[in-house]
């Protein structure tokens, strides 16, 4: 009996202790969020699906963005007497940007660049072969909407879309036969988007927390590089022929671009 009673001592008294409260000790000294341990999506390890931050994180980030644009462009009212080669030009770009980072998976990233968009171009008639280059200088404004697919709580691929409006500092000039100059006739505002496409990964070192982004997109550009109000300089452009006299003379601006982010949460 006397055992009997013991047992039955014991059990009410581990009945009334606070076990809720214990695990949520145990929580917090994993630095998770005991309030969201019930109601955000969080494991029973503590982790919370679907987004890259520990619980009760920073998701604000701010950071450098720097790469390459392999640049070309298209154009249309060429004369059809010419034969062309459209070359790409490996061309950098940098920047900075900063990311606020949706639990949902969303992240906006807005960004700020000074970029060079170019073309090189081979130009041949029946006698004459000319090769020129035009690269302008400009500072680029983005915002990516990017949508992360998270494998882990750091890791995740994603893809993004973007709005891209450009404004041209300096390069209003084609390059051609070692050293010539001459008018690109290369408006001062653009604009087109993006589509692209990376792998995003979130190290947390100590109190610090960083963000590393790689990405590849496709810059498509909506706007006629080809400043139809300065067409009485296309007297001097280099290669004069290469227009039709009439119709439309369009030039595009089109890039394949490689980027490497790194930011630090805020």
């Amino acid at each position: 009996m006397k055992k009997i009673s013991l047992f039955i001592i014991i059990a009410v008294a581990l009945s009334l202790l606070p076990f809720d409260t214990i695990a949520q000790q145990k929580a917090l000294k994993k630095g998770y969020s005991t309030t969201n341990w019930c109601v955000s999506g969080v494991s029973k390890k503590g982790k919370k699906s679907g987004s890259s931050s520990t619980v009760g994180s920073s998701n604000m980030f701010f950071g450098i963005k720097g790469g390459v644009n392999l640049a070309s462009m298209s154009y249309v009212g060429l004369n059809p007497d010419y034969t062309y080669t459209v070359k790409r030009l490996p061309l950098p770009f940098g920047g900075i940007f900063f990311e606020y980072d949706n639990p949902s998976g969303l992240s906006i990233i807005p960004t700020l660049l000074f970029k060079e968009d170019g073309t090189g171009l081979i130009v041949k008639d029946s006698t004459n072969l000319t090769e020129y280059q035009l690269v302008t200088k400009n500072i680029d404004f983005t915002l990516p909407i990017a949508y992360d697919i998270y494998i882990t709580e750091n890791f995740a691929p994603f893809i993004y879309i973007a709005p891209d409006i450009s404004f041209r500092i300096l390069g209003d000039e084609i390059t051609y036969d070692k050293g010539n100059k001459g008018s690109s006739c290369y408006s001062s505002f653009n604009y087109g988007a993006k589509a692209g496409l990376g792998l995003k990964y979130i190290l947390n070192l100590g109190s610090l927390k960083w963000l590393i982004r790689l990405d590849g997109a496709y810059n498509f550009g909506l706007s006629n590089t080809f400043d139809e109000s300065e067409l009485d300089k296309l007297e001097d452009y280099p290669i004069k022929g290469m227009w039709k006299t009439e119709g439309n003379h369009m030039r595009k601006n089109r890039g394949i671009e490689v980027g490497l982010s790194l930011g630090i949460g805020l």
